[in-house]
C-alpha cells in the first residue's frame, strides 16, 4: 500500500469532493429515455454474468433518485432462489449486509435512502457485492458519495466486487487513496 501525507490526503479529498459534485450534477441532468434504456442494458448484461448466475448470494444497494436501478435486480433475484441482503448504515460508518426477502421491508432512512430494519439478520456469506458509483475509470478504482462505507466494507469481503455505472458517468482516470479498494469490474450500458 502507498503512503501519502496528510496534505496529499487533503488534496485528494478536495478532488474527490469537486468531482462527487460534478458527477451528481451529471446525473441529475440525464435524459429520462437514457436512464430508461441504460437500466435495461445494465440490467440484462449484470444478470447474464456467468458469476452471477452462480452466485447463491447477492449484496446489492437499493438503488434512489437516478442511480442505476437495483429495484428489478433484486426481484429477479428472489425469482431466482438468491438469497439478497441490501446495506444498513451502522454509526461509526459501518456497512453490514441485512437480509431481505421482499422489498416491503424496505423503509425510508438517513441519508434518503431506503433500509430494512436494523435488527434484521445480517447476512455473513456473500457471493457477489454490486456497488453503487458515481463514476468508475478504466483502473476500476470507484467514486463513490464520500461516507467511505464501502471503503470499510470491501477490504474484508472475498467475493466479487461489482459496480454498476453509466457510460456517459465513466473516467478515463479517477483520484485515489492508499484506501480505495478496486473492483473487479464494472457493468456499463
Amino acid at each position: 500500500m502507498r503512503v501519502i501525507n496528510t496534505r496529499e490526503a487533503e488534496l485528494l479529498q478536495e478532488q474527490k469532493k469537486r468531482l462527487r459534485t460534478e458527477f451528481l450534477q451529471k446525473m441529475a441532468n440525464l435524459d429520462p429515455e437514457y436512464i430508461k434504456n441504460s437500466n435495461a442494458k445494465i440490467f440484462q448484461s449484470l444478470t447474464a454474468l456467468p458469476v452471477f448466475k452462480r452466485a447463491k448470494s447477492v449484496f446489492v444497494y437499493v438503488s434512489v433518485k437516478n442511480e442505476i436501478d437495483t429495484l428489478q435486480l433484486i426481484e429477479h433475484c428472489f425469482a431466482q432462489g438468491k438469497s439478497v441482503a441490501v446495506p444498513v448504515c451502522h454509526p461509526g460508518y459501518i456497512l453490514k449486509p441485512h437480509i431481505i426477502t421482499a422489498l416491503d421491508q424496505l423503509k425510508p432512512a438517513k441519508m434518503g435512502l431506503l433500509e430494512p430494519d436494523a435488527g434484521s439478520p445480517v447476512m455473513n456469506e456473500i457471493d457477489i457485492c454490486i456497488i453503487p458509483a458515481l463514476s468508475v475509470d478504466q483502473n476500476l478504482v470507484r467514486l463513490g458519495y464520500g461516507g467511505g462505507y464501502y471503503d470499510r466494507f470491501l477490504p474484508g469481503f472475498a467475493g466479487a466486487k461489482i459496480g454498476l455505472c453509466r457510460k456517459q458517468l465513466l473516467s478515463k482516470l479517477l483520484p485515489n487513496c492508499p484506501y480505495d479498494v478496486k473492483l473487479d469490474m464494472v457493468i456499463t450500458d
